[in-house]
């Protein structure tokens, strides 16, 4: 991850009061949170590694083309506050 998607994931972790984690346990509920979400396939990988069962959703600052689609598939909540088609 880039340091805004680390500056963008810590402060929304702190205003939910909750942790920014590089690793998730199985009995977790996790946010991913980025900045830019284009081709879809870090977001992809991202979601490969968070345990099934533990995703709670999406949330990107800027999403293109449909990119959010990864999150979609996998029937999670995918939420973005600018996307260009």
């Amino acid at each position: 991850a880039g340091p805004a998607s680390v500056v963008l994931g810590f402060t929304t972790a702190l205003g939910l009061g909750a942790r920014l984690l590089a690793e998730v346990g199985e009995a977790m509920r996790v946010l991913v949170v980025t900045d830019v979400v284009d081709g879809g396939r870090a977001l992809s990988d991202v979601l490969g590694r968070v345990p099934p069962g533990a995703l709670a959703g999406v949330a990107c600052l800027f999403e293109r083309s449909g990119a959010g689609q990864a999150a979609q598939r996998l029937g999670v909540p995918f939420v973005s506050l600018v996307r260009a088609d």
